[in-house]
């Protein structure tokens, strides 16, 4: 079973057990509903679930958390919660937004790394951090993917004649 059934047949379960009523949507969400004991006997079934190969894990994922249950269970808390505020289910049926889109671009990249680790060097020169900053930035740029759109012959259909001509389409 996927890790997002998982967590929903988990919490319906536990909410179930202890006659806590609660509908998919339900306004609020179950974070209103949901105790911290509650919570941990999700985490505890979610822990139980993926030990025993009940629940989809990776195979990088197996060999990092799969007989360290005490990273296994980091790592399942942090997965509910996830859950708790992605799944229309169990949010409320609210559209989930990302906090602070883009945040992590670049944080896999170890010139950007380099960058960072030198900037908090130079906290009180002013010069150097602006530099370090544009480099940052540059970088970040450079990396960037690209997207390539196809502009296809229904699209060019729908421009207007006069713009087809100046653009030479």
């Amino acid at each position: 079973m996927n890790q997002r059934e998982s967590v929903y047949d988990a919490t319906m379960s536990v909410l179930a057990d202890h006659n806590v009523n609660f509908d998919d949507g339900q306004k609020g969400g179950v974070e209103k509903v949901i105790s911290k004991e509650y919570r941990a006997e999700v985490i505890s079934c979610l822990v139980e679930g993926f030990e025993a190969g009940k629940v989809e894990m990776s195979d990088e994922g197996k060999a990092k958390y799969i007989g360290n249950t005490a990273k296994l269970r980091g790592y399942v808390s942090g997965l509910v919660s996830n859950w708790y505020r992605k799944d229309p289910r169990l949010n409320g049926n609210v559209k989930h937004a990302i906090k602070n889109p883009g945040s992590r671009a670049g944080s896999g990249d170890d010139q950007i790394k380099a960058l960072k680790a030198l900037r908090a060097t130079k906290a009180d020169d002013a010069e150097a951090l602006a530099a370090i900053d544009a480099a940052i930035e540059a970088r970040k740029s450079e990396i960037k993917p690209t997207t390539t759109v196809q502009v296809t012959d229904a699209m060019l259909a729908l421009i207007p004649a006069d713009l087809k001509t100046k653009l030479g389409l």
